[in-house]
């Protein structure tokens, strides 16, 4: 589905919509799946089977249109496009396949908050036990308002997705990862400088998800099987030594999918394999469906997920560089810094002090202002007021006069003669 056919401003009493478009396979493959996105093609495809409750059940379940619409949004915000490494390819396509079940439980979520019904977890299966166990249990409290409590749940979900996926799928996903990591790592190596960076840019587009950006609650990044990385040394010792060109700029290496999306044709004899195109509203998770708390800035513990690229040397020369990089600015900023806040910090002493001064006086002499209050008929402020106007006047002693023209003119004379 193109960006064009999404109606980004669509919204009902129900929240955040927009209107996706599928066709749908009704043979059941080999390698079956409840649904796929195809990069090639930008085209999004649901696999019924007809009478397999979970061929056809679990594909027209509201998730796996969001789980597929989810790899469509990664693939056009251009998780593939930048250059890195095989090892962080074959990690991207990873986060890409976490993020989606991710989408998933934040729409099962939303559902549960409008329903109360906890069984609304037990659609997708086993999937998200340990989310609905940990509310059942207590262990979570869905959408706080408290802001601690919130940032548990989302460190949680992200977590626990991300767990869940490792332990019951990493491994059917192999040849997957494998094959894009072999399509979309730089084959050249001389982008090396600016792998770390692109790594990073793609694994938060993957997690922007319901205006929380989970992958700042990860508490460590993805482990890729032994099996993958067999397959990974395969391409790797394909691949060309990094080099280090400081006039390449970063840039894409892979293009997007196509803007038009390319809809298959009928290929059964009978024409009943593929559907017509179909659409179908759902809730839109590029924006804020969740609901934040008062106050909320974000995970707590700023944690984000850490690849380093596989190539030490390109880590040690990026490093190099940075530390080489305008160190007198830094240092000068530094200071700077260090003298604003002594400058700030002595002036709120200063004004404590005199504070602290005026009070102990005007306490001291409260018996003695009382009498000349009395003489006066001025009130006992207007006389402190006085008193703290004449403490702050700066004053010379007793025996010394202000200095003259004259007196300045006779100083300058007597000191350039050297008396």
């Amino acid at each position: 589905m193109a960006e064009d056919e999404v109606n980004e401003d669509k919204i009902n009493t129900e929240g955040y919509k927009r209107d996706a478009q599928y066709q749908v396979d009704t043979l059941k493959g080999e390698l079956f799946s409840a649904g796929g996105f195809n990069l090639t093609t930008n085209a999004l495809t649901l696999n019924y089977s007809g009478d397999d409750w979970f061929g056809t059940a679990w594909a027209e379940h509201y998730t796996t249109l969001i789980h597929e619409l989810h790899h469509h949004d990664n693939a056009w915000g251009g998780m593939y496009t930048y250059p890195v490494s095989a090892e962080q390819a074959y990690k991207i396509n990873m986060h890409d396949e976490i993020s989606a079940n991710l989408a998933e439980l934040v729409a099962m979520r939303e559902e549960y908050l409008k329903s109360g019904d906890i069984s609304v977890f037990d659609e997708k299966g086993s999937k998200f036990d340990f989310y609905k166990e940990a509310i059942e249990n207590g262990k979570i409290e869905v959408n706080s308002q408290n802001v601690s409590k919130f940032n548990d749940e989302m460190g949680f979900m992200a977590n626990g997705v991300r767990d869940m996926w490792e332990r019951d799928r990493a491994e059917s996903y192999i040849k997957q990862n494998s094959s894009n990591a072999k399509l979309f790592y730089d084959k050249s190596g001389k982008y090396g400088r600016y792998y770390d960076e692109n790594y990073q840019r793609a694994v938060k587009k993957a997690y922007d998800i319901g205006g929380i950006n989970f992958s700042d609650y990860m508490d460590r990044d993805v482990n890729i099987p032994e099996k993958g990385r067999e397959a990974l040394d395969a391409i790797k010792s394909r691949s060309n030594e990094i080099s280090f060109d400081n006039n390449v700029k970063n840039e894409p290496i892979n293009s997007l999918p196509p803007r038009e999306p390319g809809w298959r044709e009928h290929e059964d004899k009978d024409g009943s394999r593929f559907s017509p195109v179909q659409t179908k509203s759902i809730v839109d998770l590029r924006k804020p469906v969740i609901n934040r708390p008062r106050g909320y800035v974000g995970a707590e513990q700023g944690q984000q997920v850490r690849s380093p690229s596989d190539h030490p040397e390109a880590n040690r020369k990026v490093l190099v560089e940075k530390m080489q990089s305008q160190p007198s600015e830094r240092t000068a900023n530094n200071f700077e810094e260090l003298r604003a806040r002594f400058s700030a910090d002595h002036e709120r002493l200063q004004q404590v002090r005199e504070k602290l001064g005026n009070g102990h006086e005007e306490l001291s002499s409260e018996s003695k202002l009382s009498e000349h209050n009395q003489a006066s008929g001025k009130s006992l402020a207007e006389i402190i007021r006085e008193k703290r106007f004449e403490s702050a006047t700066p004053s010379r002693p007793a025996n010394t006069q202000p200095f003259s023209r004259e007196a300045m003119q006779r100083a300058m004379s007597d000191r350039q003669s050297g008396r």
